[in-house]
């Protein structure tokens, strides 16, 4: 495992996302038309133009299961605070999916997420975050997928937004080959004092350093 670059970032895993799937797109069928509408033209785009590996199509592979990134590493990112400081590296990610559905090519995601401590010391209770899923879809062929995800956050400080979650990987017997993700920020719809949202329309991806998210 390697050491956190203490310099970028402290976190502590303190944080449960949960993201159901639900039915928002009629006949989704995993191509990109229905993931476009869903995250919208300009997202899509500007995920794609950093070579963030998107598999289309109906037939995913079973993913149901326990896994770990680990070291999780950023290794581009279109925030303006962030040039000059990647790649940098976060703690272990640990995320789950469960009740896949393989007609309506859903599933349920839940993840141990990062917070910085640095926004804690600053006086915000992390405790009070929500998240609110808005949907999770699979597409992706043979052993490749990709799941998009897109949820509401709130802060206890009333700071509110959208964001959008895009994991693709290559499933193996031991875990998640070729795992990648991106935290991409949809639309701020109030800002919080205390925390600062990244600006709408940038974004994060992550790999794990080992190129496999291994089973836990």
């Amino acid at each position: 495992m390697k050491k956190i670059n203490k310099l970028t970032v402290i976190i502590v895993l303190a944080l449960i996302i949960s993201i159901s799937s639900c039915d928002k797109m009629y006949k989704y069928d995993g191509s990109r038309p229905y993931i476009e509408k869903f995250l919208g033209e300009e997202a899509l785009i500007n995920i794609e133009s950093q070579n963030f590996p998107i598999y289309y199509g109906g037939t995913p592979p079973n993913i149901e299961g326990d896994y770990v990134a680990s070291t999780h590493t950023v290794i581009a990112s279109t925030v303006p605070q962030d040039q000059g400081t990647v790649p940098f590296d976060l703690v272990d990610f640990e995320f789950h999916f469960n009740n896949q559905n393989e007609k309506k090519l859903t599933v349920d995601f839940e993840a141990e997420e990062g917070i910085d401590i640095f926004s804690i010391l600053l006086g915000e209770d992390f405790e009070y975050i929500k998240h609110k899923g808005k949907g999770t879809y699979i597409s992706g062929h043979d052993n490749y997928f990709t799941v998009f995800m897109k949820t509401e956050v709130k802060t206890k400080l009333f700071g509110k937004a959208i964001v959008a979650k895009v994991l693709s990987g290559k499933i193996t017997s031991q875990g998640v080959a070729d795992y990648q993700i991106t935290n991409y920020m949809l639309e701020i719809k109030s800002k919080d004092p205390i925390m600062e949202w990244i600006p709408e329309n940038t974004g994060r991806i992550a790999i794990d350093s080992d190129n496999i998210a291994m089973n836990l």
